[in-house]
């Protein structure tokens, strides 16, 4: 479903750029519309900028965690050594690939005790108004300076203005509006925005596969925006050693981050996943057809330490067998919806 968003950018005095170019637009774009995210003028548009942000957006990422530390510690009065010792800040980031093709960071933070999110709440004289204000002074004081260009620039990486921090509690409404800007959002909504934006991957902007080069990005259908962009992150690895790794990460448009990180103690970790993905390949089930289906609960060897395995089983009923009874229902509810 597509949804008209109204003009684009309507300007009354309906300025120019130096190249003679429209900075307006009053056209109503559709979400499929591929003009969406694009410059208005190329020849204004900062595209050594664009790959630098990439480029350094997990470096600025680290610094900010680090001055979080480093903020919620002066507010407790506190050393940071001492605060490590009292409370731990656990993250989980996902990077969202705008329509411009810049990366957008959408962090959940929680402040837990010594022991991890399983143990009691730290004992200081904070709360989550005080984690929020922490976020915002550690997002004003981040930055990462870069290389040295060619001609000399040097570029300084921040955050922009577009800081925004809600309270995750269960005491919000579900059904709140992403743009009704609450303080408190609901975590089922928090679970259900965040999968939307791991979706956002850069096929969008038609790269497939590994990308060698923009001209192979141009051949394998890349819009002209992201084509530029990777002919400028090209540029850059050639001017500079310490660029020349861009050119492994064409394919996500010069970010070289993953898309979903965390720290160890805000959930399972990535390693205990691999873990007991290898143990399962290594020992597969053997049971006899017939068994209990308790037999396989109550196995709880591989259980890693510190965690309690609880399961249960309810059979809730079974999908469509038929291919043709899927497409069926699948249109029935589509018709339902439109009417």
């Amino acid at each position: 479903m597509v949804r008209d968003k109204g003009p684009c950018r309507a300007r009354r005095d309906k300025p120019v750029c130096p190249h003679g170019r429209p900075l307006w637009c009053s056209k109503r774009h559709l979400d499929d519309d591929e003009r969406l995210g694009t410059p208005l003028c190329v020849d204004c548009y900062d595209y050594l900028g664009h790959v630098l942000w990439q480029w350094h957006a997990p470096e600025l990422w680290r610094r900010t965690t680090i001055a979080l530390q480093r903020e919620l510690a002066r507010r407790c009065g506190l050393s940071v050594k001492t605060f490590a010792r009292a409370a731990k800040v656990s993250y989980s980031k996902i990077a969202e690939f705008q329509a411009r093709g810049l990366v957008h960071l959408h962090v959940p933070i929680r402040l837990d005790g010594p022991d991890g999110p399983d143990g009691a709440a730290p004992d200081l004289p904070i709360g989550t108004s005080d984690l929020e204000d922490a976020i915002h002074a550690a997002a004003a004081h981040a930055f990462v300076d870069t290389t040295p260009l060619s001609d000399g620039t040097v570029y300084r990486v921040r955050w922009g203005s577009q800081v925004d921090t809600r309270t995750i509690t269960e005491r919000a409404p579900r059904d709140t509006q992403r743009h009704a800007r609450a303080a408190l959002v609901h975590p089922e909504q928090v679970a259900s925005y965040l999968a939307k934006y791991l979706t956002k991957t850069t096929t969008d902007f038609g790269l497939h596969g590994r990308v060698r080069s923009a001209a192979h990005a141009r051949a394998m259908g890349a819009s002209q925006h992201a084509v530029l962009i990777l002919q400028t992150a090209q540029d850059l690895a050639g001017e500079h050693e310490d660029y020349h790794l861009l050119l492994k990460h064409l394919a996500t448009l010069g970010f070289r981050g993953h898309p979903l990180t965390k720290s160890r103690a805000f959930s399972v970790t990535f390693g205990q996943l691999r873990r007991a993905r290898r143990r399962w390949r290594r020992h597969p089930a053997r049971l006899d057809p017939d068994a209990d289906i308790r037999e396989v609960l109550d196995d709880d060897e591989y259980v890693p330490d510190g965690f309690v395995l609880v399961s249960s089983w309810v059979f809730d009923g079974q999908g469509y067998l038929d291919l043709d009874q899927a497409a069926a229902a699948v249109e029935a509810a589509a018709r339902a919806r439109t009417r």
